[in-house]
């Protein structure tokens, strides 16, 4: 992980998968070019999926929701209980 405290820029690497959060834009967009003239990779568009989390973006309200909702499938599916009936539980 790489963070620039003057500009804000967060880059994170696993594997083979770069992330980049910043609040402008136009800073990642000058990052990737940057990158891009030493190394090859592909950019695959605003983030989606990342390490098993299903993330959300609604730009109109700032928001972010993160979620892991295909691996809770996956799991139930793989249990057998791909039926079962949510219950409520209350947080304490």
């Amino acid at each position: 992980m790489f963070i620039n405290t003057i500009t804000k820029v967060i880059i994170t690497a696993y594997v083979d998968d770069l992330l980049f959060i910043a609040r402008n834009r136009d800073l990642i967009t000058q990052i990737k070019k940057e990158l891009d003239k030493r190394f090859n990779f592909k950019h695959i568009g605003d983030l989606k999926d990342y390490l098993g989390m299903n993330i959300v973006r609604n730009l109109d309200n700032c928001s972010i929701q993160v979620n892991q909702i295909k691996y809770i499938n996956q799991l139930l599916k793989q249990l057998g209980m791909e039926k079962c009936s949510p219950v409520k539980s209350p947080m304490e």
